[in-house]
């Protein structure tokens, strides 16, 4: 499945998926990643034009970031953050009332789902560090994440495109689900870890945790999300 179609071109302006090599960075040996593939994580068929949108914010990537700032792998980092949201597609309830945390701008994306105790105790496991330092870790990363969608919700109003709340109300139409569950789902798909991705390959493990807790499709999430 590839959620990056036409429609929800402002949700690549997002952030919806970091891939793998979406920006140059030193990994946590001194190494620095493969240049960015002009069309990873996104189809080749549907990807926008570079000049589509001048305005569009250019994002860091925050993994190679975070791998850097906390002296580890960079895709340890990567696959910490995907497992941690399957996890809490898996624990989190219908529109994430299972989890808690506080997300110090919970604007235009409330991530603090991410800083409840079970679910820093799981990515600790992941990343083989200690809870504190898991802690600071998913800190760090919710920081940067929200500090590029404030920017790429700033660059929707300004080009009239539509922002998180207007994608999250798309979603609930097309699949018949609530808001608050569509948003929900929205923002564990936002900003996460991208491997990278040939046009036709099916969905990724996070998009595939998130059609079988929807039970529905691929093509039908995808429909959903183009309506």
């Amino acid at each position: 499945m590839n959620l990056r179609t036409a429609p929800i071109a402002t949700v690549v302006a997002l952030g919806l998926a970091t891939t793998a090599c979406s920006s140059p960075g030193p990994t946590a040996s001194g190494a620095s990643p493969a240049p960015p593939s002009p069309s990873a994580g996104v189809s080749a068929s549907v990807q926008p034009a570079a000049t589509a949108n001048p305005a569009l914010p250019i994002r860091p990537d925050p993994y190679a970031e975070a791998a850097e700032q906390f002296h580890l792998p960079v895709d340890t980092v990567r696959t910490a953050v995907t497992d941690t949201r399957i996890e809490m597609v898996r624990i989190g309830g219908d529109h994430g009332q299972n989890l808690h945390g506080v997300d110090p701008e919970p604007s235009p994306i409330d991530q603090g789902a991410h800083l409840d105790p079970r679910i820093i105790t799981y990515f600790a496991g992941r990343l083989g560090v200690p809870d504190s330092q898991a802690h600071a870790v998913m800190t760090f990363l919710l920081n940067e994440w929200n500090e590029y969608d404030e920017k790429a919700e700033q660059n929707n109003r300004e080009n009239h495109t539509p922002g998180v709340a207007a994608i999250a109300a798309r979603l609930a139409t097309g699949l018949h689900i609530s808001e608050a569950r569509a948003a929900w789902y929205e923002s564990l798909l936002i900003s996460r870890p991208k491997p990278p991705q040939a046009p036709g390959d099916g969905p990724d493990r996070l998009e595939q945790a998130v059609v079988n807790a929807l039970g529905v499709t691929p093509a039908q999430f995808e429909k959903a999300l183009a309506k």
